[in-house]
């Protein structure tokens, strides 16, 4: 048991970033996405799978993308991904947020951050350690005006073995970037485990950095909404053999709820 208080509260103020979350630098004049990291092993990591053939920081629709969020610690550190699903709240995973109390969230690397000031974990993650209700919400300082929350794919969303063209948004290696389309395959789920996606890839992976980060789907009137959160990856033999995402539509009415606690203006 981690501890007992499903909520925590968190009272730090806005402050500016001290330093960026990314050690690395983007050269302009290639013409390309490459990019050069000051730490080898992350240099080693970026090259080995492939991120700058299966990855982008500038797709067509930048729904998604926009929305994606840093998280950091209350040193500023990375510990994560997020996603803006509503104008004060940031959905990730569990095992982020617990990283997160009195930490900030931050949409760009350059630009501002925004204190946390509730962190909410699921239940039974929370008291039972148990890694398939690896889900948290994030409930900003402030409301985040000029980016357009994601929607949360409700329990009747279909989503179909190997066909559904669906991208992930993560910020490892310091810097966020989404899946180009058909890079990431889901495949189905284990009969012990159906609140988790299982996905793989040919060419690519999530890394450390990409927990909690929004996996996406073109919905039945084109938005883009999530049914996913990135959860962790499977190695055997130092191979990466796929990955998990905690499936948002198993969690879709507890989530609202609680969201819909938060937004309540007290009498």
């Amino acid at each position: 048991m981690k501890f007992f208080s499903i909520i925590i509260l968190s009272l730090a103020a806005c402050a500016p970033l001290k330093q960026s979350p990314t050690t690395l630098t983007q050269l302009s004049d290639t013409g390309t996405n490459s990019r050069f990291f000051e730490d080898p092993e992350d240099q080693l990591i970026y090259d080995a799978f492939r991120f700058e053939f299966s990855f982008t920081e500038y797709p067509k629709d930048s729904t998604a993308f926009d929305a994606t969020c840093y998280i950091l610690d209350k040193d500023e550190r990375l510990v994560g991904t997020g996603a803006l699903v509503r104008s004060n709240v940031i959905m990730t995973a569990a095992h982020v947020a617990y990283r997160a109390v009195d930490g900030y969230i931050q949409f760009e690397e350059s630009g501002p951050v925004i204190s946390i000031c509730t962190v909410w974990l699921h239940p039974d993650w929370l008291a039972q350690d148990d890694s398939s209700k690896d889900i948290a919400l994030l409930k900003l300082d402030c409301e985040v005006a000029d980016i357009k929350p994601l929607q949360i794919a409700g329990s009747d969303t279909r989503l179909y073995r190997y066909v559904s063209n669906i991208s992930i948004v993560g910020c490892s290696l310091g810097y966020k970037k989404q899946s180009l389309p058909n890079k990431i395959i889901y495949y189905g789920k284990l009969v012990s485990a159906p609140s988790e996606l299982k996905l793989r890839s040919t060419t690519t992976t999530v890394w450390f950095g990409d927990s909690g980060g929004p996996m996406v789907l073109q919905g039945p009137s084109g938005d883009l909404i999530i049914v996913g959160v990135t959860a962790r990856f499977s190695m055997f033999q130092q191979k990466i053999m796929d990955f998990t995402a905690t499936d948002v539509r198993y969690f879709s009415d507890l989530l609202n709820e609680v969201m819909d606690i938060w937004g309540e203006v007290p009498h």
